[in-house]
């Protein structure tokens, strides 16, 4: 290639700084944006297996039971087969430590002298090991281990002591020594303890019982496993000691593609503003055209002209977006790792993994979103025929006539979006619903050449006769220059789409939550340990204090809450115990279809099971279907009675009666109760009973109906947080493009502009028309935007929220969100070419005309 082909380009751009400018940095969001979240999301998930990898250690196979602890005899009988080289026992927690942030620290029980062959603690005083810290591990109550990031963070010493919360209770530790792992690989950023088994099992009231316990054997690995199965007592499963990193990238899946592709939209919006930009390349350089092709480039020549000129863009805007796109990860990443704790389970992040796979995606990404926005007016431009280029109106014209074919290609592509949406993928990421998500936007936009022109030409007249002859003329450049303003609309009608579907979902869901904790979540006031959210699950009610409970006359019923999670299928689930009689009487539960305490009735009295919807949608399990569920009793084929409404998080969950639960996990222990009051105007006065009683001895959380449904909304909001900065950047992108098309097309009239004022046009009437066409492209944004946003919000609240996560989510209609809306597209479209109106009037006039 010459490389007078380069050269022209380069020069183009640094010709037209601004413009060149404002669409470098729309890609150079879009990128960043998308980049952002795929670092986050990745980082937060890698965090999350490398913490896994570091627990398991060189662990080949792990005996467990779902739900349940081990009876440690197993562990005594296994390690005795000679097909297992190592065993080693382990129990695991989660605490708190008192004066900290409120955040979860692993706690493990460990038999050192079994744990050296699968995970090899290295346990470090100063630069080497330390006799009397290992003894002091081994013998006294109340001693551990801290990892190093750990010991750094809280800034604690061997011999320092720490209060930290375990389950209820309220305990002082102390610190024996410092270890670190091989590689310096964590849970959850370091922050883990160790403590000696057995004093961990007395801590922990786990005496006699075992979480795990980790294996590596002789010989082949599945040929052991199969024989150990044939020996193990029923309910005792062998599991990979890696898998739950796949149950949760499972588990996360939904919500990861989630944030992609809502990050993606900004980027899609930034293709509308290249377009744009090669577009009016084209267009200001018509001239150039017919004479490079008059001194005799090809068409092909012309094409990668253009074609290179937006490639540039694409290049400069991706590596720019490589580096905002890593300084804004960071960010990101505290935000994606506070979701995943509130509603999967205990996350965390502390940097960012580079990673070049996803830095080159991202870079490609945009690349080849610049080289397809374009490809059309680059082939446009090769296909001008040469006496055509000193008439740009001929353009215009050809536009006009090319709106009609548009406004039916949009037809056709919103017919294709609908097919899309009716395909239901059989499990897994609804691709089709996504796709039909980007056809939607796609389709509107393509709208915007014919309703452009048709509203200028409408409004013509009925702006000349109110605003004379400004009015006249915004409304005729609107019509005569689709050319410039119709990608501006288009772009800013698409990010406004995405806002309002976007809000208008959210709002829906939000009113859906409201509706469902009245409706579902019965009681004056859930009391029992205060923990991590899903991190709490054994984390238990303390014995005596149930006791207290149902001995306190205020009290009419209580409602025994058991909940444990357990792997099945390709994910987790959670089974949960409750008291179906106070169910019965009280009510709790929003059901998809019949009568709510004639279906726990029935569950209880025949030994049936309730799901949620999520579990019915993931798993395609209907009412009256059966269920094999893992239990520690052995697998379980259980009926399903009814299928519930359930929004704690996207994970699916399954539900039986107390007396069921003890059946199969023989367990009596609580993790909270809900309790009914005789007179529920003494709940604020039970509330601070309960805290005065038992604040001393336990870490208990006594929340009202009201508490608990503030902060349901809370975790609601703080998940939401990140997609409202996702839609912001949409609509600044989109605003780069209206500010953008104005600048030029002002320049390109300051001919025609000058000549109006010789010929008398003042220079308010100037100004007016700029304003008014101004105002009229932002107005049309917003319909095209209210429309598409509109359709798009049924697609999210009715298809990929029921695909994607497993949730009905009711319709719920708030205008507000269109005028606000509405007010905001005015105030930034007027914005937007009030600088444009201004420089249109600057002009010296005898400068311009003089040109002519």
């Amino acid at each position: 290639m010459n490389t007078w082909m380069l050269r022209l380009p380069f020069r183009h751009l640094r010709e037209h700084p601004g413009r060149s400018l404002l669409g470098i940095l729309s890609i150079a969001l879009g990128t960043a944006v998308y980049l952002s979240i795929a670092l986050a999301s990745s980082s937060a998930l890698r965090s999350f297996q490398a913490g896994v990898a570091a627990v398991a250690g060189k662990a080949q196979l792990r005996l467990q039971s779902p739900g349940a602890a081990l009876d440690e005899v197993l562990y005594a009988q296994v390690r005795l087969r000679p097909e297992v080289k190592h065993a080693a026992p382990v129990v695991e927690t989660m605490v708190e430590i008192k004066g900290q942030e409120s955040s979860p620290v692993m706690l493990l029980g460990i038999d050192p002298f079994s744990e050296g062959p699968l995970r090899d603690y290295q346990f470090l005083s100063g630069s080497g090991p330390d006799q009397e810290a290992f003894i002091n591990f081994l013998t006294r109550p109340g001693w551990v281990m801290l990892s190093a990031p750990l010991a750094a963070r809280l800034h604690l010493a061997p011999g320092d002591g720490f209060t930290a919360v375990v389950g209820a209770l309220v305990r002082n530790l102390r610190v024996a020594g410092i270890f670190r792992t091989p590689g310096d690989l964590y849970p959850l950023e370091g922050a883990i303890m160790l403590m000696d088994l057995g004093q961990a099992q007395e801590l922990l009231d786990r005496v006699g019982r075992l979480d795990y316990v980790d294996l590596i054997v002789e010989g082949d690995i599945e040929t052991v496993a199969a024989l150990l199965r044939g020996i193990l007592p029923p309910g005792v499963e062998i599991a990979n000691p890696g898998s739950q990193a796949e149950y949760m990238a499972g588990l996360v899946a939904a919500y990861r593609l989630n944030l992609s592709v809502l990050s993606a939209i900004a980027l899609f919006v930034g293709m509308f503003l290249i377009y744009q930009s090669v577009t009016l390349s084209v267009v200001r350089r018509r001239r150039e055209i017919g004479l490079l092709r008059t001194l005799g480039m090809t068409r092909g020549q012309v094409m990668l002209l253009f074609l290179t000129e937006g490639i540039l863009s694409g290049v400069l805007g991706g590596l720019v977006g490589l580096v905002l796109g890593v300084a804004l990860a960071q960010a990101a990443l505290g935000m994606v790792a506070q979701s995943l704790t509130s509603l999967y389970q205990p996350a965390a992040a502390g940097e960012v993994w580079l990673e070049g796979r996803v830095l080159l995606q991202a870079w490609v990404l945009a690349v080849g979103a610049t080289f397809l926005a374009s490809w059309v007016p680059a082939r446009e431009a090769s296909r001008t025929k040469v006496r055509a280029v000193w008439y740009k109106e001929e353009l215009e014209e050809k536009l006009a006539g090319w709106a009609r074919s548009s406004f039916l290609m949009g037809i056709g592509v919103l017919g294709m979006a609908g097919i899309a949406a009716l395909i239901k993928v059989g499990h897994g990421i609804p691709w089709p619903a996504f796709l039909s998500a980007f056809l939607i936007l796609l389709g509107f936009s393509l709208f915007t050449p014919l309703v452009a022109w048709w509203l200028g030409w409408r409004l013509s007249p009925i702006f000349r006769r109110y605003l004379g002859f400004a009015g006249d003329m915004g409304c005729r450049y609107l019509s005569g220059s689709l050319s410039r303003s119709a990608v501006s609309i288009a772009a800013l009608s698409t990010a406004l789409g995405l806002v309002i579907a976007v809000v208008a979902m959210i709002g829906s869901f939000r009113q859906t939550v409201d509706d469902w904790v009245m409706r579902s979540i019965s009681g004056d006031i859930f009391f029992g340990p205060a923990v991590f959210s899903t991190a709490g699950y054994d984390q238990f009610l303390p014995p005596e204090v149930l006791r207290d409970l149902q001995q306190d006359d205020r009290i009419a019923d209580l409602y025994h809450y058991r909940c444990v999670r357990l792997p099945f299928k390709d994910r987790y689930i959670l089974v949960i115990g409750g008291s179906f009689d106070i169910l019965e009487r009280h009510g709790g539960l929003w059901f998809l279809s019949g009568d709510p305490r004639g279906t726990v009735a029935r569950a209880r009295s025949e030994g049936q099971i309730l799901v949620t919807e999520p579990f019915a949608e993931t798993f395609r399990v209907e009412e009256g279907e059966w269920v094999d569920l893992p239990t520690p009793s052995g697998p379980q084929r259980l009926q399903v009675a009814g299928v519930f409404y359930d929004y704690r998080t996207d994970g699916a969950a399954v539900w039986m009666d107390r007396g069921l639960f003890r059946k199969f996990w023989h367990d009596d222990r609580l993790n909270a109760v809900r309790i009914y009051l005789k007179d529920q105007g003494r709940t604020k006065e039970l509330q601070a009973d309960l805290r005065q009683k038992y604040q001393a001895r336990y870490r208990l959380s006594a929340l009202s109906h009201r508490d608990l449904k503030d902060g349901i909304l809370r975790i609601f909001d703080e998940t939401f947080a990140l997609t409202y900065a996702l839609e912001g950047v949409a609509v600044l992108v989109a605003v780069f493009g209206i500010i953008t098309t104005f600048l030029v097309l002002v320049m390109e009239r300051e001919r025609e502009l000058a000549l109006l004022q010789a010929l008398g046009a003042s220079r308010g009437q100037i100004m007016g028309m700029v304003l008014v066409e101004s105002g009229l492209a932002s107005l049309l944004s917003f319909v095209l935007g209210a429309l598409a946003g509109s359709v798009l919000a049924l697609l999210l609240i009715l298809v990929i929220n029921k695909q994607a996560f497993g949730w009905t989510i009711h319709l719920s209609f708030n205008p507000d969100i269109y005028w606000q809306s509405l007010l905001l597209v005015l105030v930034l479209g007027l914005a937007a070419g009030a600088y444009p109106a201004w420089r249109a009037i600057r002009p010296h006039l005898a400068v311009i005309l003089k040109e002519e």
